[in-house]
């Protein structure tokens, strides 16, 4: 978490984008996990001017549901990217359930 920390700070210091996953680790059947909400706590924490960009990214799952070998050949990866939402018009916990709203109306 000290690191997260860090990274956040600097995010806002040094006018960074930053990629966080908050379902953890890939999905082995396309179905979307539950949202962690501490990565994205933190990173809103320290960047209350920033935006929160939604991606929903379907079938990677069938690319690596075999592990890191053999690959899931012909399963192309789509990514939606979705409206932008600036952090501070939202208290953090309608901001996770929106973005997580989002991504999940668009997995197919």
């Amino acid at each position: 978490m000290v690191t997260l920390v860090d990274f956040a700070k600097n995010i806002n210091k040094n006018k960074w984008s930053a990629v966080i996953f908050p379902e953890g680790t890939r999905s082995r059947n396309g179905k979307s996990k539950s949202f962690a909400p501490s990565g994205l706590k933190i990173i809103t924490k320290y960047n209350k001017e920033g935006y929160v960009v939604p991606l929903t990214i379907n079938n990677s799952w069938k690319v690596f549901k075999y592990g890191k070998f053999p690959f899931g050949i012909g399963s192309p990866i789509t990514i939606t990217t979705h409206e932008p939402i600036k952090i501070n018009t939202l208290p953090f916990k309608e901001l996770l359930e929106k973005t997580e709203t989002i991504i999940k109306e668009h997995i197919k």
